[in-house]
């Protein structure tokens, strides 16, 4: 019974394991629009969390096209997360574009971006 037991508990651990690592971005975006800004428009989501692709971002008026994000799991385990963004086409002069660092203290809750 014990041995049963254990292996429920390592199941149900993998099971949120891997939902989590390939949870969708569409999916993860509609249950974060409770708490995003009224006027924030987000066009379709591809990826995943930990790596996706917004193809148009509006707000407040500014359009941003191509958001692309990767986010590093890894950094998870030392209480930051961490990653980078790209955004718009740095050939193209009419459209807005940069590219980032950004990391996220999970226990501070400091912020920094580079």
């Amino acid at each position: 019974m014990k041995k049963i037991a254990i292996l429920i508990v390592v199941f149900l651990f993998g099971f949120i394991f891997f939902a989590l690592l390939k949870t969708p971005a569409a999916v993860a975006l509609n249950l974060a629009n409770p708490y995003l800004p009224k006027d924030l428009q987000i066009g379709k989501a591809s990826g995943s969390i930990w790596q996706g692709r917004i193809m148009q971002l509006r707000y407040q008026g500014e359009q941003i096209n191509n958001l692309n994000w990767d986010v590093s799991g890894w950094a998870l385990f030392t209480g930051q997360l961490t990653g980078n963004v790209k955004f718009g086409d740095a050939r193209n002069t009419d459209e807005m574009s940069g590219r980032g660092d950004f990391s996220y203290g999970l226990f501070n809750q400091a912020v920094a971006l580079n």
